[in-house]
């Protein structure tokens, strides 16, 4: 796994990579709930990799290891600064949008089910 450090949005941020060793596919980007970080997904993404797709992790600005943005509106329905990133740091990944979305809840109670779905996801792509 390698951790590389990009800039989205003006703004130094870190992604942990874990390269597919199989054919070329559409990555996996795995983002953090409020309060984590890119690490919250590391004991999942040598296993979503091993389905020959390339995983990437975000830390989300002002967590993990990413500088924090200057006054901004994190959520709310105009102008939300989260998803605007997101996009952004896809484009700057080189990373196509239009596939699958899944979001997961992020707490202790859904770690083995978050697991599970994620494997079970990876798998369902291989067929």
């Amino acid at each position: 796994m390698e951790s590389r450090t990009i800039t989205v949005e003006g703004l130094r941020t870190r992604v942990l990579v874990e390269e597919g060793r199989g054919e070329v596919r559409e990555p996996i980007v795995l983002i953090h709930g409020v309060g984590g970080w890119a690490e919250n997904w590391r004991p999942v993404m040598a296993d979503l990799a091993s389905t020959g797709r390339q995983v990437l992790a975000l830390d989300l600005p002002g967590f993990g290891e990413s500088e924090r943005p200057q006054r901004v509106r994190y959520f709310g329905p105009d102008e939300a600064f989260y998803p605007r990133f997101v996009i952004a740091a896809m484009d700057v990944l080189g990373i196509e949008r239009g596939g699958e979305t899944t979001s997961i809840g992020d707490t202790e109670e859904d770690e083995d089910r978050r697991r599970r779905e994620l494997e079970d996801a990876a798998e369902d792509d291989q067929t």
